[in-house]
């Protein structure tokens, strides 16, 4: 995004208050919030002010455009059925067996797990990772590798694939739903494992 490189570059220069504004409105169209947020809020608290030097702590990065929250791929069918999960208690032993199938099916079938290093490419695609949109943060432990690949049928056997992860985030429904967004007719999710201390 042009808003986004823009803001990146900005790290220890001086820009005029014309040209911070400027930048914030290209966030705003570019629907990067956070970055129209920041410059806004500066702009506003140092409202005399009508040159900025600008040191940033942490670049930003690119966020999941919420106008395009209605694009979330369908389940594949052997995930629609309604003992797979989906806001249902499973035992640990069912997550240990769906786990162990998964990647004993895909050794057997793929022949290789598809985070093992390709000689010609790396494991993830183009170096994306799975990010959860509201927190920005990266999935851990089982949930990293099963939304960094994709569950795919080989011979009526769920295994794990490479997916391109151009747009890595993901959203629980809940938060579809607070953010203003509806999921297109035939829309899927994804298999999390959640787990809590009791």
């Amino acid at each position: 995004m042009k808003s986004v490189k823009q803001y990146n570059s900005l790290d220890g220069k001086t820009v005029s208050r014309e040209d911070l504004s400027k930048i914030s409105q290209q966030a705003k169209q570019d629907e990067q919030f956070h970055i129209h947020k920041k410059l806004e809020n500066t702009l506003y608290k140092y409202s005399d002010t009508k040159s900025f030097k600008i040191n940033l702590n942490n670049k930003e990065f690119e966020h999941f455009q919420p106008s395009l929250l209605g694009a979330i791929d369908e389940l594949p069918k052997y995930m629609n059925d309604e003992s797979v999960g989906l806001n249902k208690a499973v035992t640990p032993d069912d997550i240990y067996q769906y786990i162990t199938d998964l990647m004993i099916n895909t050794i057997e079938k793929v022949g290789h797990l598809p985070w093992e290093r390709n000689w010609e490419k790396s494991s993830l695609f183009n170096g994306f990772q799975a990010l959860n949109y509201e927190s920005k943060k990266g999935y851990r432990g089982i949930n990293f590798i099963i939304l960094n690949f994709e569950v795919k049928m080989i011979d009526g056997q769920p295994t794990l694939q490479n997916i391109d992860l151009s747009n890595p985030y993901f959203l629980t429904f809940n938060q579809i739903q607070k953010f203003g967004g509806k999921l297109k007719k035939g829309s899927s999710g994804n298999r999390v494992v959640y787990f809590t201390k009791l």
